[in-house]
């Protein structure tokens, strides 16, 4: 599935809105069709759409391709080889400078 640089900014910016309400105790989610309960055009509650599981689950897909395709572009740009982030280690493997500093 191929995104336009306005939908994967539009995308960005409503779960963005989804983590601020949860960041900032909002009683009320945000509404957007990313989360399935508006997808299916279920009745939403006055509090707000319910966030589900299959919701954290499409954000960080959503985020994580956004992440290889620009660590592509990027890479492709500058005439090097593209990471590969699937196995990339995490900063806070027990080895790495940052883990030391913790």
């Amino acid at each position: 599935m191929t995104i336009s640089p306005h939908d994967a900014h539009r995308r960005i910016n409503e779960w963005l809105r989804v983590r601020r309400a949860i960041a900032h105790g909002h009683a009320k989610f945000p509404e957007f069709a990313e989360l399935e309960a508006v997808r299916l055009k279920e009745k939403i509650p006055p509090i707000g759409p319910p966030l589900r599981l299959k919701d954290a689950e499409r954000c960080l897909t959503f985020f994580r391709r956004l992440a290889q395709l620009t660590s592509a572009a990027l890479a492709s740009h500058l005439g090097v080889a593209a990471p590969n982030l699937r196995t990339a280690t995490n900063c806070l493997d027990a080895g790495s400078p940052a883990a030391r500093r913790v």
